[in-house]
């Protein structure tokens, strides 16, 4: 599963922020524009990881729905 910017904004994290948070965890972030895997993310480790991947999850089940309707 990719995480996209878009699950950042919606975990309530600012631009900015996911910038200086990737920096810090060797993510480049320009990668998140296009989709980074979740596990690159979660295997940081971090707590902000985790809900950014929930929100991407989350986005994932309503993509799915909107296609199955």
């Amino acid at each position: 599963m990719l995480v996209r910017k878009a699950d950042v904004l919606a975990a309530g994290f600012c631009g900015p922020g996911m910038k200086a948070w990737c920096r810090q965890h060797g993510i480049d972030s320009r990668q998140i524009n296009d989709g980074v895997p979740a596990e690159l993310l979660l295997a940081t480790g971090c707590a902000l990881a985790e809900a950014v991947v929930a929100k991407a999850r989350e986005r994932q089940v309503l993509e799915a729905d909107d296609v199955h309707r």
